[in-house]
């Protein structure tokens, strides 16, 4: 029976203390709300904004092209492996009659 109200006095203490938090910081977060300046952007010179769009472009272009690179390395070595058994335009080994680069396997690099 003690157990019962002590359970029920904490449980009670609990809900006050988690309704008076959440007042707390719902009041904090109104007055934090009212006292932030609104964001005004400043103005950007033109040579600015052009030097940014030419890095910009130049890095999607590094990507691409070392994406390109990537996925060209990974299917020459499936056709060398014998993965995929059509012609695929992206593969330098397909698209050419002879393999650029001759591989030589051992048995340790299968392990």
């Amino acid at each position: 029976m003690r157990t019962t109200v002590n359970l029920i006095i904490l449980f009670l203490v609990c809900v006050a203390t988690n309704t008076g938090l959440m007042l707390y910081y719902s009041k904090s977060s109104e007055q934090e709300k009212q006292e932030k300046p609104v964001f005004q952007p400043t103005p950007v010179s033109l040579p600015e904004t052009a030097a940014l769009a030419a890095a910009l472009q130049t890095a999607h272009r590094q990507a691409v092209m070392r994406d390109t690179i990537i996925l060209q390395q990974t299917l020459r070595t499936q056709h060398h492996l014998k993965m995929h058994k059509q012609k695929i335009p992206m593969c330098p080994d397909c698209v050419s009659s002879t393999p650029t680069t001759k591989y030589h396997y051992t048995k340790d690099d299968f392990q």
